[in-house]
């Protein structure tokens, strides 16, 4: 007598792991892509695997057991790239092999450009201070006269000389994204 699982000659009849996951779906965000798929019969849970190159090799992104829900997004991916998608349906008796491939393209959108100014004008002896206004999260690269460059938003040159005289650029990034640089007078 069988209590739990039906068996046929001593040999336990268990149930399947889920089917292949059909019907995923991807769209790129700023800094973020949403997937989402229909329910897969017999699913506990989902993996998710991205790859950047078609066709793979994938890498398990999410932790096992932890996507129980029909929809995930992947928010540790950079604008300006393209991601590669597979899931997988996943219960007490396996994995299901890997559902179709899905891409996304994530568009870059560049942040306003800082407003850049300084404290000229320039004579021997003086600290130069570079101001760039703030771009929310973003990072800075300075350009100007004498190979300068800094990735401080609001550089100073001490003891400047006539030979920091000149335009100096400044451009704001976030992500793979950069805004148009900004000059000083």
């Amino acid at each position: 007598t069988v209590a739990d699982n039906a068996q046929i000659n001593g040999i336990e009849v268990l149930p399947p792991k889920p089917p292949v996951p059909v019907g995923l779906w991807a769209a790129a965000g700023n800094g973020q892509v949403t997937l989402i798929w229909p329910a897969c019969a017999g699913a506990a849970s989902y993996n998710i695997y991205r790859g950047t190159a078609p066709g793979g090799p994938y890498t398990l992104i999410s932790t096992g057991g932890s996507v129980t829900d029909t929809g995930y997004v992947d928010s540790s991916v950079r604008n300006g790239s393209t991601y590669y998608y597979v899931i997988t349906a996943y219960n007490p008796y396996g994995e299901s092999g890997r559902s179709s491939e899905v891409s996304a393209a994530l568009v870059c959108t560049p942040p306003s450009g800082p407003t850049a100014g300084n404290s000229g004008p320039i004579y021997a002896g003086i600290t130069l201070n570079l101001t760039a206004s703030s771009v929310a999260g973003a990072s800075y690269n300075w350009t100007g006269p004498n190979g300068f460059s800094s990735t401080d938003q609001n550089p100073s040159i001490i003891n400047a000389t006539t030979n920091a005289t000149g335009t100096y650029s400044v451009a704001a990034s976030i992500g793979a994204c950069t805004s148009t640089a900004a000059t000083t007078a």
